[in-house]
């Protein structure tokens, strides 16, 4: 064995390793254990790879956050406000799944000799979720006497609520089920397409993310893979077989979807009218902090107000009102419920309007007047928003170059998935537009490490 396979293997088994841990856990019922996941998962690395580097990396990680926690905690006391210091531990406890992305080698390639090993767990865990989920709402609706329309989706939880036909839990469960079933097959339709094999359990998978009617996590998925796919190929539009598949799949989901839950597709013109008609507490949660807030906070503009320190998820547990009912919440370990007086005097009203009304907002998603763009600008500053657009644009810059390299050297497969690499970015920056999705580990954690592995494999054979 020579030494770049044996660099490889070094890799690439434990972060293989602790992709398994990673789907066990995003996909049991005790979510708090997701949290944890990103750094168990660097530390099995770092023991398990003998990785100085990644540990380095971690430690570096550890005392820049302290010393910029620290440096917002000076400056604070200077303009005589108050800094949560536990919400800024908790912002790196909920962002944690990108760090995974970052301390980890990405110039070694983390996939060989162990690509077979992965399709055939995502395609167990496709199937059984699916088949799960799918059951779930049959057996719901025979038992209500109900259809698939309206809010029997929410039934579909898989394993993260097995008796959910029965005991639904009516909380992220069902958006968990989804955007993970999603991911999985965004990483297994490639593989189905090029070796024309397994078809049926892609078809398995929609359907089940169908039928959990999950509308602003489908249609920006659909939406996500047409504009990846056309730009990263000028040809797109040229008949193929894979071209064809890709299309066949958008409008086949579009309209049985549409078909299956027209009331819940409706649902998209009310929410429209409510945007226009500035009725949208979403909307003006975003014009307060946009607009409003910065005359209040005008460091707002350079540094932000701070981790965890407004609409985050670590800024909403900070509350105390987070889990549970908002009226009656449950308590959380080791947290004192605090507010900024930003969040209090901007967003916190919203809130609890939304949370407090049922009956005029349903708990909607799309209602909740917060999200994880409008929490990344006010909190980390608007320079360092666009530090992150910068990046993006130039990871994506990449990836269009290793496309055109795969391409050119008909390696179909391996342009597949690069090309699913950008939609998982344009996807979960789309769903970050209508919750604190970037900050839910148990959602978004399996796509970024599917992500980053096939990324390394793309990046370093070419």
């Amino acid at each position: 064995m020579n030494n770049s396979v044996k660099t490889s293997q070094r890799y690439s088994k434990p972060y293989f390793e602790g992709f398994i841990l990673s789907v066990i856990v995003c996909w049991l019922p005790f979510k708090p254990l997701a949290y944890l996941l990103p750094f168990t998962f660097i530390l099995w690395f770092t023991v398990r790879s003998n990785s100085g580097l990644t540990l380095v990396k971690s430690i570096a990680f550890l005392l820049f956050f302290a010393v910029a926690i620290g440096c917002y905690m000076i400056f604070y006391a200077i303009v005589g406000e108050d800094f949560i210091l536990q919400n800024a531990f908790l912002f790196l406890i909920t962002y944690s799944a990108f760090i995974v992305i970052f301390l980890l080698p990405s110039r070694v390639d983390l996939l060989h000799p162990y690509y077979t090993s992965y399709i055939k767990i995502i395609k167990s865990v496709i199937l059984i979720q699916s088949l799960l989920g799918i059951t779930q709402v049959m057996l719901y609706v025979i038992i209500t006497g109900g259809n698939f329309d309206f809010s029997t989706g929410d039934i579909a939880e898989g394993t993260l609520n097995p008796m959910s036909f029965l005991h639904p839990s009516l909380n992220f469960n069902n958006q968990i089920f989804t955007n993970n079933l999603i991911l999985l097959l965004l990483f297994y339709v490639p593989h189905a397409i090029y070796y024309k094999k397994g078809m049926w359990i892609c078809i398995l998978g929609f359907f089940a993310v169908i039928l959990a009617s999950v509308w602003h996590m489908l249609m920006p998925f659909l939406l996500a893979v047409a504009l990846v796919s056309i730009y990263f190929s000028r040809s797109f539009f040229k008949l193929s077989l894979q071209r064809l598949l890709i299309v066949f799949f958008i409008v086949l989901g579009s309209g049985l979807a549409i078909a299956i839950q027209p009331s819940n597709f409706s649902l998209i013109q009310s929410y429209y009218r409510k945007m226009v008609n500035s009725e949208s507490p979403k909307l003006h949660a975003t014009e307060n902090s946009l607009t409003a807030l910065p005359f209040d906070f005008p460091w707002v503009y350079a540094i932000g107000l701070g981790p965890g320190q407004y609409s985050s998820r670590a800024g909403l547990i900070g509350t105390g009102k987070y889990f549970g009912s908002f009226e009656d919440p449950k308590k959380v370990p080791l947290i004192t419920p605090s507010v900024s007086r930003a969040f209090d005097k901007y967003t916190y009203p919203l809130w609890l309007e939304v949370a407090t009304r049922p009956a005029i907002y349903g708990d909607s998603t799309m209602a909740r007047p917060f999200y994880s763009v409008l929490s990344i600008i006010v909190e980390l500053g608007f320079l360092s928003f666009a530090a992150f657009i910068i990046v993006i644009f130039r990871f994506f810059q990449k990836l269009k170059k290793l496309y055109a390299v795969a391409l050119k050297s008909k390696e179909q497969l391996k342009a597949f998935y690069i090309l699913a690499c950008g939609v998982v970015v344009v996807y979960i920056s789309m769903i970050s537009m209508f919750e604190n999705y970037l900050e839910a580990t148990h959602a978004i954690f399996l796509g970024l490490l599917l992500s980053k592995c096939f990324y390394s494999h793309a990046r370093v054979i070419n």
